[in-house]
């Protein structure tokens, strides 16, 4: 069967090469701490909705888990964000070899247009059309950094056509069948996708279970759509289908040469450094300040969501790890102010910046986090030395 070609007939959307940039420096972080992974996966939800937020949990855990891959797990992200880090991932060219897969999931709002267009909506409702804006960056020819390392998509979304009458009756799809990609969907044209509060979506609730046995991926996923079509066939109906260009794959075996489930690894600690007592020309008077703990927090939340990755990288102790890690009652970004507020609260001295940038600087994977800190204080330093002026705006 000939290789098809994805249709062009709209544009993909005009990515900001800041974030993308931005983007690429998480992938090289996340990378760099989980060299033996065995890929990557993008974990998202594009709402705060309580099923879907169950779902990401569920496919995080499975993911990370289970199948032993790095994640990144944006929240909740805009339109042009979630483009901008499909583009990253997409044309990374320094992905470990161990990384043979690169997975994406989105749970969240969905829909199809009259042209059988699919498409993801963001909490905005802007439309992230999964053929342009998703599957192109990763068609073969335009990623070539990928070489022949699968791309698996996984959709829980609706994908029901707009309130116009006149187009309900359509019922066909453009999903092209690509070299090296899976494109899977947890239901089909006109249906919308069901699921319950604190279980998650019918489809990704038995697909993450799936995902922990010893089959290959088609296996997998013929019997979870299977499980969805008999549970839905007395109420809402939902078939589920799957577009395959790979051949046969166990996620749980991806590397069996290397090791059997290889434990992903963070990078070790870099030696002891002497900091500079003016790190970057950073003013004495900024430095010898003790921060505010929403100023850490704000500023870390920025470079990273994985509240649990940052407390590994920040040594806090991994009973404490693990009790939030249980702990469902409250969220990643309390999970996150959790960690710091207790990573300050453990130092036996006043903290003040240039101790976090001294602790930051330590850790290799954080080093790029105490670049940002000591940028964030130079303009810290100009506003505090131009406060006085009414006209100026930080």
């Amino acid at each position: 069967m000939a290789e098809a070609s994805v249709p062009s007939g709209r544009d993909p959307p005009i990515a900001d090469q800041l974030k993308i940039k931005s983007a690429l420096d998480d992938i090289e972080d996340i990378c760099l701490r989980n060299r033996n992974a065995n890929g990557l996966a993008i974990i998202t939800g594009t709402t705060n909705a309580q099923g879907i937020v169950d779902d990401v949990q569920n496919m995080y855990k499975t993911f990370h888990d289970h199948l032993k891959f790095a994640v990144l797990a944006p929240v909740n992200p805009s339109y042009d964000s979630l483009a901008c880090l499909i583009q990253a991932v997409s044309h990374y060219d320094k992905y470990p070899d161990r990384y043979r897969v690169i997975a994406f999931y989105s749970a969240g709002h969905g829909g199809i247009d009259e042209d059988g267009h699919p498409y993801i909506k963001d909490s905005a409702e802007n439309k992230l059309f999964i053929e342009e804006g998703i599957l192109s960056p990763f068609h073969p020819d335009n990623s070539p950094n990928l070489g022949d390392r699968k791309r698996l998509f996984f959709f829980d979304c609706c994908l029901s056509y707009a309130d116009d009458e006149s187009i309900k009756n359509h019922h066909s799809m453009r999903i092209p069948r690509l070299r090296h990609c899976l494109v899977a969907f947890a239901t089909s044209v006109s249906e919308k996708s069901s699921g319950d509060i604190g279980k998650g979506g019918i489809w990704t609730r038995y697909l993450h279970e799936n995902l922990k046995t010893d089959a290959s991926l088609t296996s997998i996923l013929d019997k979870t759509n299977e499980q969805v079509v008999k549970e839905t066939q007395e109420g809402k109906v939902q078939g589920p289908h799957y577009v395959s260009g790979i051949g046969p794959i166990n996620l749980r075996d991806l590397n069996p040469s290397l090791s059997s489930e290889p434990e992903p690894q963070e990078v070790p600690p870099a030696p002891k450094q002497t900091s500079s007592p003016n790190p970057s020309g950073v003013e004495d008077f900024i430095l010898n300040k003790t921060p505010q703990r929403q100023d850490v927090f704000k500023l870390l939340k920025s470079k990273s969501t994985k509240w649990d990755d940052i407390a590994r990288e920040l040594r806090v102790d991994s009973k404490r790890r693990e009790e939030l890690r249980k702990d469902v009652s409250i969220n990643s970004d309390k999970k996150l102010e959790e960690v710091l507020t207790t990573w300050i609260d453990s130092e036996t001295t006043p903290v003040t910046w240039k101790t976090v940038i001294e602790k930051l600087d330590k850790e290799l994977a954080l080093k790029k986090m105490a670049k940002d800190v000591k940028k964030y204080l130079k303009r810290q330093d100009v506003v505090e030395k131009y406060s006085e002026m009414d006209d100026y705006e930080p």
